[in-house]
């Protein structure tokens, strides 16, 4: 259970999930979306308890504690994320737009210690590192295909993609 922390805090600590835009096609705010925006401008005066909850916070706390921490340049932002980069529990992080992914805090701090973005895909091996083992599998091309399209042209366009096939549906039914 996390300490106890004054609002915004407090919903960010205890949040379930992390949401950093409204969500689904009828655009929810979450209360943690709504507590992360109220945070944004005060998390300077807030430093010391960023990093509290780092360490107490749930696993989607944790995350919008170093988002935080990232967003106004702390000096620990680095060694938040490396702290992060060994915790596996998972969490559901949604962008903002019809998207939810589930990933790890693990797989979100790589991530954004690899290139700034959140780990949603198997990364690339760095330099002199160990590929992953990948299967020889023919789809396996258009997998990794599919991946680097996803990361280089970002996940809403998926949202959007179903937001227009479910009214071209909905207008075909209406006939």
């Amino acid at each position: 259970m996390p300490p106890p922390y004054p609002e915004p805090f407090a919903a960010l600590a205890s949040a379930d999930s992390v949401a950093l835009g409204p969500t689904g096609v009828a655009a929810y705010r979450s209360p943690a979306f709504e507590a992360y925006e109220a945070a944004v401008p005060i998390a300077a005066q807030h430093e010391a308890l960023l990093l509290d909850m780092v360490q107490h916070a749930t696993p989607a706390g944790r995350l919008y504690a170093a988002l935080l921490l990232q967003r106004m340049q702390s000096v620990h932002a680095r060694e938040t994320w490396e702290r992060l980069a060994r915790q596996d529990e998972p969490v559901s992080y949604a962008p903002g737009g019809c998207s939810i992914f589930g990933t790890t805090l693990a797989s979100f701090a790589r991530g954004i210690l690899r290139d700034g973005s959140p780990g949603l895909f198997p990364a690339t091996p760095a330099a002199g590192e160990e590929p992953a083992a990948r299967s020889t599998a023919p789809s396996s091309s258009r997998a990794a295909g599919l991946r680097a399209w996803f990361e280089q042209h970002g996940w809403k366009w998926i949202g959007l993609f179903w937001v227009i096939l479910a009214l071209m549906l909905w207008l075909g039914s209406s006939r």
